[in-house]
């Protein structure tokens, strides 16, 4: 009995024993997972990223403008311009001029002007080539004679006519100095107090005329050939010559050779602005007058700065201003006396650099 007890107690020994040598082969295997250890890393500090600043370029100022007429409704002034009636009174306080052929291959001048107390003249009769410019500047028409024309013109009644013989006669008088017809004047001062004896309006309304804009200051237009001179006669005997005057920079005109001045002081007419205007030209049913078409659109030629640029126009009807165009924009005139000569389609231009 004590031996078999004993030899259990024994198996039980090398079992538990087997049991402790597997239980240790089993901790040697397995491997040793170290535990991390935690380390705190400072940050970096991050630089500012300084902020992109964009500098805009300021757009270019614009070049300051004003209206070429600006305060009254100007006069529209039949200006003789026979060789007799040479040189002419009040073309330095003018905005603008209009030379037009009339009867006879001589040229008038119609003069646009608000000056308030120039002496205008010789001033003669009415022709019907230059309805449509008084039109559309919607002055008072100042002439003397040929009042039916007026009347016929399909606008007629719109034209603030103001005819010696029927609406302003006591501003007009004759100069002793020259002959009639070549010797009536006007005193701008007088013909607006006409004006207002007649009931017409003499201040422009806020709106003004929406024609002419003239910069305050030259305007470069860019690169263009040169025009130096620019030539041409209406008649093949009357020479006409706008000269470039680099010192003065300002054309200057001279008819066969002779410098356009004022009449009572002498002063050289400076032109800052030459427009040549081709249109159609006819006859008049009297087979007198030159009629001219001025509807519709076309080229022009403009001279300043001692340069020929390109100009398109277009005008709508026989009121509206015609409007001129350069590089697709509205043309803004610069500085000075603005002449329009309106020449025949035929007419050579002779253009100098």
């Amino acid at each position: 009995m004590k031996k078999r007890t004993f030899v259990i107690a024994v198996v039980t020994l090398l079992i538990l024993a087997l049991a402790l040598t597997v239980t240790a082969c089993k901790k040697k295997e397995e491997p040793v997972v170290e535990t991390p250890v935690e380390t705190t890393v400072e940050p970096k500090p991050v630089e500012a990223i300084p902020e992109t600043v964009v500098v805009e370029t300021p757009p270019e100022p614009e070049e300051a403008y004003h209206p070429l007429i600006s305060k009254r409704y100007p006069w529209a002034i039949m200006i003789n311009n026979h060789a007799d009636a040479r040189p002419q009174s009040g073309m330095t306080t003018a905005s603008l001029i209009y030379e037009i052929l009339v009867e006879g291959r001589m040229t008038r001048l119609l003069m646009i002007t608000e000056d308030e107390e120039a002496l205008i003249g010789p001033i003669r009769s009415a022709r019907p080539a230059f309805f449509d410019h008084v039109l559309e500047w919607q002055a008072f028409y100042s002439h003397v004679g040929n009042y039916e024309y007026v009347q016929q013109h399909p606008y007629g009644d719109e034209i603030k006519d103001m005819d010696q013989f029927y609406h302003a006669g006591r501003a007009y008088y004759r100069e002793t100095h020259r002959v009639a017809p070549h010797n009536m004047y006007a005193p701008l001062d007088l013909l607006y107090e006409a004006a207002e004896a007649e009931g017409y309006q003499i201040e422009l309304p806020e709106e003004g005329l929406q024609h002419f804009n003239q910069y305050d200051k030259y305007h470069d237009y860019g690169e263009a050939p040169a025009a130096l001179s620019i030539s041409f006669s209406y008649d093949n005997y009357t020479g006409i010559d706008y000269r470039w005057n680099e010192e003065k920079q300002m054309y200057e005109k001279f008819i066969n050779g002779r410098e356009m001045v004022e009449e009572f002081t002498n002063e050289v007419i400076e032109i800052g602005n030459l427009i040549i205007l081709r249109r159609p030209h006819s006859k008049m049913p009297n087979g007198v007058h030159e009629r001219v078409e001025y509807l519709g659109k076309g080229e022009a030629m403009y001279f300043t700065g001692g340069k020929m640029y390109a100009l398109t126009w277009e005008k709508e009807d026989h009121k509206t201003p015609t409007k001129y165009f350069i590089d697709g924009k509205e043309l803004i005139l610069n500085p000075g006396l603005t002449f329009i000569n309106v020449v025949p389609d035929s007419l050579e231009v002779k253009i100098d650099d």
